[in-house]
């Protein structure tokens, strides 16, 4: 294996070769995007997006909790100790907390944060322009604190903040060109990264830097900087088209993909020395290294990078695409199968590529994959609706959730708890920057609608061409329903509102005022044209359940032919159901438990093992696939439900207002086992849990195997049919939402079913 490993270092070595060629088609300008998000601060969320922001306001985030009982004030940034060699909790934290801070109005969270920036800013003062603890050292976190920075700016304009930017992009190719990025282990594969943060940043800079004072030498050195950046940087474009290199040509091919978490685990970090290695099957620095196609448009002008960039996307969903929208990457890339794990981290920064893609090319199918990760993956890593304890890596069929201690699985951390600091701090981007980029204008004068939840915006806002509306309301609670309602208040003059329909909803319609319903197409922007004055478009996206086969799993590299199961998940509208499984809760350590969190009666920041405990194998009873809607019964359960107690969003099997009824039949291990894990043993060899605080004795944990064949034949059947319910994925803790399928057997009709 390390000789595959070898070769493929050697390989990545030699891409630096020509890596002139992506610095020479850069153009000292940038091509305008597609759509721009409305300033930060323009809308606020209301309704359950307010909720949702206000548990991550009572969560980790607002209450700076970072890891093993590590505040942000105890960060290197801020002349503290730190977490680790990287520096990256505090820049990770930022990047959230500031949107997050501006989106709730919360000034004591917004007062610290500038605390903070006058602190950091300071000490560049001090250290000839370098930004951040690691004076002329690995520059990685510098990176992302540009990017939080232009958060900052397109909020609170500031003229500090944008000459401190400007004078660190000398600083740092002065740097550069002694210190290459390939020293540098993640500032080598995060490097597009300055052409996300700089490319605002020259932008907008007439804008947000006023008083600034930035001469066109300034400016020419920022160039220079991302021009340097894409010649020395890892050649992300040339690995994901090769045609050779195995992540990029067949799903798990033995040496690259390994068949458990162990050596998953064990690839990864046995080979993040030397500096050229594996980092390139990371799967954050994949996620993050999917926007270059965007970037490299914007730099060029040359769309056959978006075209590239679409192909690309399609082709690597194929390979390594979970049903959740999301890559698994149980620290490597893992292919297709439902135990495998996707880090939080992949889901934040999916959810960023993708929208970065959407706004260079306009195609709706990026957004559509923001909503899944949005509504589905990301509410699926954390426990019980609140955003105090969170899984390092989730998975669509996931029996368990045990790591650490007692120690059962191998060395990654399936419980929900608060172990690598990256994910308990770059998970704070996620909701935010969905939320904030709800609106978008366009180059021609349209307003877009692209995110749909309750919101209500706190100032005017601007179109060019000159018109200016004073007040834009929407009202629905999407996702888990199907109307939105969006108002216009004293519009100057006519425009183009935009509407993002999606590609599953086949039936939708728009409404202005009361005049006829006009059906709008599935996949695309449908634009109404409204008069100056007041309006009211009333969008209907009809929601119906729908079934979505599998493609095959590759298994086994080519020849090998893939495994076609034929398995399931459940749709309705934006989400995707599951069955959750029953569980006995061990928590054996409190990491910050103070008087007063929220939500009150909840534990906070524990690390949490759940002990799994009934059925769980079942296959779906499907007698027509071409008519889901016999076979499921939608529920809404929004009258019957309590409130949300503040500081939980309504991601949590008590709350969730939605929920499916289906027919199941149980199977026998024989047709559906569990993988066992394993801890320096031989695969397959089964594993014992330590008893922690549970009532359970030697609990023996494994992942669900891969789904039997469908239609599952009934000499596997291990009970008679019974009805069950199905919640949303996001709102469960144990799950499983991949599954086989199989048609009545005798006696059990449709009719009698509910």
């Amino acid at each position: 294996m390390r000789a595959a490993w070898g070769a493929a270092a050697a390989w990545a070595a030699a891409s630096c070769l020509g890596a002139a060629g992506l610095a020479t088609e850069l153009r000292r300008e940038l091509a305008a995007n597609a759509y721009t998000p409305l300033k930060l601060g323009t809308t606020a969320p209301e309704g359950w997006m307010k909720a949702q922001l206000g548990a991550e306001s009572a969560g980790l985030v607002g209450q700076k909790a970072m890891g093993d009982e590590d505040k942000v004030d105890a960060s290197a940034w801020l002349g503290g100790k730190g977490t680790n060699d990287l520096a990256e909790p505090f820049v990770y934290w930022l990047n959230g907390a500031w949107p997050l801070a501006v989106l709730l109005e919360d000034q004591a969270l917004a007062s610290a944060i500038d605390g903070y920036l006058e602190y950091i800013l300071d000490r560049a003062d001090e250290n000839d322009g370098w930004l951040g603890p690691l004076v002329d050292g690995n520059p990685w976190s510098t990176f992302r604190f540009v990017t939080a920075m232009t958060t900052y700016i397109d909020a609170k304009p500031n003229a500090r903040v944008c000459s401190a930017l400007f004078r660190f992009a000398s600083r740092l190719l002065h740097h550069l060109e002694v210190h290459p990025l390939k020293e540098s282990l993640w500032a080598y594969v995060r490097w597009q990264e300055l052409l996300e943060g700089y490319h605002y940043l020259l932008e907008n800079e007439s804008s947000k830097c006023s008083g600034a004072h930035v001469t066109s030498a300034q400016r020419n050195t920022v160039w220079k900087l991302l021009e340097e950046a894409a010649r020395t940087g890892f050649q992300w474009p040339k690995w994901f088209e090769s045609t050779s290199q195995n992540p990029f040509t067949s799903a798990r091919p033995r040496g690259w993909f390994p068949d458990n978490t162990d050596d998953s685990f064990t690839i990864c970090r046995d080979s993040w020395l030397p500096h050229v290695d594996r980092q390139w099957t990371h799967g954050v620095n994949v996620g993050h290294g999917l926007m270059i196609w965007a970037l490299m448009y914007r730099q060029t002008g040359n769309k056959t990078w978006l075209e590239r960039g679409d192909a690309f996307w399609k082709r690597i969903m194929k390979l390594h695409g979970q049903a959740t929208g999301a890559l698994s990457a149980d620290e490597c890339l893992s292919g297709r199968t439902p135990e495998r794990g996707t880090e939080t981290c992949t889901v934040v920064e999916l959810m960023n590529s993708a929208a970065t893609m959407f706004m260079a090319s306009g195609k709706t199918e990026y957004m559509d994959r923001v909503e899944a990760l949005a509504y589905n993956a990301l509410p699926g890593a954390f426990f019980n609706g609140t955003m105090w304890t969170l899984n390092y890596f989730q998975q669509v069929n996931k029996i368990d959730a045990m790591d650490g201690a007692p120690r059962c699985e191998s060395g990654t951390t399936y419980c929900f708890g608060m172990v690598y600091e990256c994910c308990i701090t770059n998970h704070a981007q996620g909701w935010v920057r969905f939320a904030a980029r709800q609106f978008m204008t366009t180059p021609t004068g349209k307003l877009a609608l692209l995110h749909y939840f309750a919101s209500t915006t706190r100032s005017a806002v601007h179109l060019a061409g000159g018109t200016h509306i004073k007040h834009l309301m929407v009202d629905t609670n999407y996702p888990f329903s199907e109307i939105i309602r969006v108002k216009v208040s004293d519009a100057s003059q006519g425009f183009g509102l935009e509407l993002r329909i999606p590609q599953w909803c086949h039936e939708a319609s728009v409404r202005v005022g009361n005049a006829t319903a006009l059906r709008a197409p599935p996949g695309a922007m449908f634009t109404v044209n409204l008069e100056a004055g007041d309006s009211e478009v009333l969008l209907s996206l009809p929601m119906r359940v729908r079934v979505e086969r599998r493609d095959p799993y590759q298994l086994h590299p080519p020849p090998a032919p893939p495994l076609n199961t034929m398995t399931a998940n459940v749709w309705h509208g934006p989400l995707m159901y599951a069955i959750p499984r029953g569980y006995v809760r061990d928590s054996r350590r409190n990491r910050i438990e103070i008087p007063g969190l929220l939500p009150e009666g909840q534990v906070h920041s524990w690390d949490h093992y759940l002990l799994g405990v009934g059925e769980w194998r079942h296959a779906l009873i499907i007698d027509d696939e071409s008519r889901p809607d016999e076979s499921f019964k939608f529920i809404d359960r929004a009258r019957s439900l309590s409130p949300a107690p503040d500081g939980q969003g309504p991601f949590a099997e008590a709350l969730v207002p939605s929920a499916l009824r289906a027919r199941v039949v149980a199977l026998t291990p024989e047709a559906w086992d569990i993988k066992a894990n394993d801890v320096g043993g031989p695969n397959g060899k089964a594993r014992t849990c330590l008893r922690g605080t549970s009532s359970i004795d030697d609990y023996l944990t494994g992942w669900a195997g891969i789904p039997p064949q469908s239609p599952v034949p009934s000499k596997f059947f291990a009970a008679k049919p019974i009805t069950v319910t199905l919640l949303p994925y996001g709102a469960t803790n144990l799950r499983v939402a991949e599954f086989p399928t199989t048609t009545s057997p005798s006696g059990d009709h449709i009719a009698s079913r509910w």
